[in-house]
């Protein structure tokens, strides 16, 4: 028999608050009606302190529904909730905790035909939509004021809460902010944030700043200041509704904030008219500008709908590759999952040693997608076809698998990268770099060179590599075309701002590569050959922790193209799994495969320029390599590069990939649809 459920109690529910108020105060909150626009971000938050601190009648409004995005700061975003509207999970929320509680649901926002329903008999207004939702907030404030209701902004701010009461006989909300005619601009969101924030409290520790763009209206969030928002706007709800207690409304602001132990409550007087005001929203527009200008483009990931397998290739996306030029399409077939069709050109100056680049970046791939693979129970399993040069063809199947565990690498696959700018030159401790040994595995060997000899020697190499590199007229187009100068962050390519260089060689880069001509005259006639190997490559090279090497053992003088190919892709695995372990480590970490591709050409005598001087240099690269390595080890190298401490964080441009959608290619009709077929039923990730 089961246990019948308790009869909600009122009275023994909120029973804790008496004695911080009395239990006629408590009634009065009881019956009060607060109306809450927005019941996401702040809004459902709002709604969740509110109904526990005993308010009982609410309008609710928000259009929209629960997605992954929201995860991070919003009541009510779960699994069980993605694809609901907001506003009704909120309404659910409300009712699990006070099943008496009365929530009228705006489910299609406010809008101009139910402004007045929504501020009916309403007691306080608690302000919780988008902070780039300007108009329509500024709507909703004047006829609050007309209709004699308090209102209430409080928006989160970093890791605190900046906060705002407007009165009936206050400041209006208009006269404090001043948002113009155009509220939803650039103009009117920084006239809204400069007077939320006067303090600007929050300004020292953005830690990523292109995750800032007021232009593309993005921002970056925190629960904790959520929470902090929710926490003072039920407070000052609580005031106005009791009519007790200090209430310093506009032009009084108020910002608290956590993360720097800071409490600010001042008068702002005039408001937005104010001098320093006005001062500060130019300060603003032209910061806004930059960080926009410098701002990284929202992501076309997988989202919460795609099967495992859209999963998997979307973390696949990630994947290095030479000059980020991402070789690799997928392709979903009728008799297994998906085929990865990897088309590369032979004679490629940079595909060294018949394409073992790119076989090493297929290495690098099928590991990126295994790690991800294993994150929801799943097993990669492939086979290898090289039918033609320049050309593989890799048929993937997933398998459920008990035995799969999650590797904590794969958390690292999105925010790895090259890191090309100065490294702090502290040695990396022996138990880091002992874990990088163990991620890349017993069959490879790894070489640290962490003094200030090996580092100079190694910087040494790499400058004379880059110099051949630089003088090579073969090499001119495929720079031209990869380096991008218009954007920090391509999807293909690499962005010029992120190649470790100064503004004035930048400059002068720019310059040059407007025409071949240009740029044959800058880095053979006028020295840029040799400055920008200093400063690209003998620079930053001494500015490391350390420089590595990893060797391979000695292929047998029969294997065959396959065997090769195999233990290239294996190889690849070993040094995705070196990356990704530095990047969970929080080290910068840089190839410098230059002169392992012109040394191998020295050694061969591959004709790889029309230029003898060129052919000269690159035999005396390979010379330099067996110098450095030995005469029989030089030719066992595979990877090399360095490895350190970040200067600062690595949050700068950097290469993105294409959207997967552009990565699939059809084979037959509805790729999507056999996606569906093929996949199995998602399952919670081991």
């Amino acid at each position: 028999m089961s246990t019948p459920q308790p009869l909600f109690d009122y009275t023994t529910a909120f029973s804790r608050n008496i004695g911080w108020l009395t239990r006629f105060e408590q009634d009065r909150i009881r019956e009060a009606r607060i109306a809450v626009a927005g019941a996401g971000g702040v809004g459902g938050i709002h709604l969740q302190t509110l109904t526990r601190t005993g308010f009982s009648k609410f309008h609710v409004a928000d259009f929209d529904r629960f997605e992954f995005a929201n995860f991070n700061r919003q009541a009510g975003a779960t699994m069980a909730t993605l694809g609901e509207e907001k506003a009704l999970v909120a309404k659910r929320l409300v009712g699990a905790i006070n099943p008496e509680a009365e929530v009228k649901v705006f489910n299609a926002g406010v809008t101009e035909e139910n402004l007045h329903d929504f501020l009916d008999g309403v007691d306080v207004y608690i302000d919780g939509l988008d902070f780039f939702v300007l108009e329509l907030r500024a709507r909703l404030f004047r006829l609050a004021r007309d209709k004699g209701i308090t209102c209430i902004t409080a928006a989160p701010i970093g890791m605190g809460a900046a906060y705002l009461i407007f009165t009936p006989d206050g400041m209006s909300f208009d006269e404090f902010f001043a948002l113009g005619e155009e509220a939803d601009s650039l103009d009117g969101a920084a006239a809204f944030l400069v007077g939320l924030t006067p303090a600007m409290l929050q300004r020292d520790y953005v830690a990523d700043q292109a995750q800032v763009d007021l232009e593309g209206q993005r921002g970056p969030s925190t629960a904790a200041a959520c929470q902090l928002c929710a926490g003072v706007a039920a407070t000052e709800a609580l005031k106005a509704v009791l009519g007790r207690g200090p209430i310093k409304p506009a032009p009084y602001y108020h910002q608290f904030d956590a993360y720097t132990g800071r409490f600010v409550s001042k008068k702002l007087l005039g408001g937005a008219a104010s001098i320093a005001q006005q001062i500060k929203k130019k300060a603003a527009l032209k910061l806004t500008g930059q960080f926009s200008q410098a701002a990284k483009p929202p992501e076309e990931d997988a989202g919460p709908s795609d099967t495992i397998i859209e999963r998997v290739l979307d973390a696949g996306r990630w994947t290095p590759s030479a000059d980020n030029t991402q070789p690799w399409r997928f392709v979903v077939l009728d008799d297994t999952p998906f085929r990865i069709k990897v088309r590369y050109d032979p004679n490629h100056i940079y595909e060294y040693a018949d394409g073992q680049p790119t076989r090493l970046a297929c290495g690098m791939l099928l590991e990126t997608m295994r790690l991800r693979a294993a994150n929801f129970g799943r097993r990669l399993t492939w086979r290898v076809e090289v039918d033609e040069p320049g050309a593989l063809d890799i048929e993937c199947a997933l398998a459920r698998d008990g035995a799969v565990r999650v590797d904590p690498l794969h958390s690292a696959i999105e925010f790895r990268q090259t890191d090309r700018g100065a490294y702090e030159k502290t040695l990396v401790d022996p138990k880091a770099l002992g874990q990088l040994e163990a991620a890349l595995g017993e069959a490879y060997q790894i070489e640290w060179h962490e003094g200030w000899r090996e580092k100079l020697s190694h910087a040494r190499l790499n400058a004379k590599a880059a110099i051949v590199r630089f003088k090579t007229n073969e090499t001119i187009p495929i720079h031209r075309d990869v380096v991008k100068f218009k954007t920090p962050y391509p999807r293909w390519g690499m962005p010029s701002v992120a190649l470790g260089m100064s503004g004035f060689a930048h400059g002068l880069m720019r310059f040059a590569f407007r025409s071949a001509l240009r740029s044959k005259l800058l880095l053979k006639v006028f020295g840029g050959a040799l400055y920008g190997a200093i400063e690209m490559d003998l620079l930053p090279g001494l500015k490391s922790g350390a420089h590595f090497t990893v060797f391979a053992n000695a292929a047998p003088d029969d294997q065959s193209p396959r065997e090769r190919t195999l233990a290239e892709l294996d190889a690849g695995a070993a040094l995705q799994r070196l990356w990704l372990a530095s990047a969970k480590a929080g080290l910068g970490f840089q190839p410098s495969c230059a002169p392992i591709c012109f040394g191998v050409y020295g050694r061969d005598g591959i004709a790889f320029s029309k230029s003898k001087a060129r052919l000269r240099g690159a035999k005396r690269i390979y010379r330099r390599m067996k110098a450095v390595y030995g005469e029989h080890r030089s030719d066992t190298v595979i990877f090399r590069g360095r490895i350190g401490h970040l200067a600062k964080p690595s949050t700068g441009p950097r290469s993105l990939r294409m959207p997967l959608k552009d990565l699939i290619e059809a084979e037959q009709a509805n790729v999507a649809e056999a996606i569906q077929s093929q996949a199995q039923p998602e399952t919670e990730p081991v």
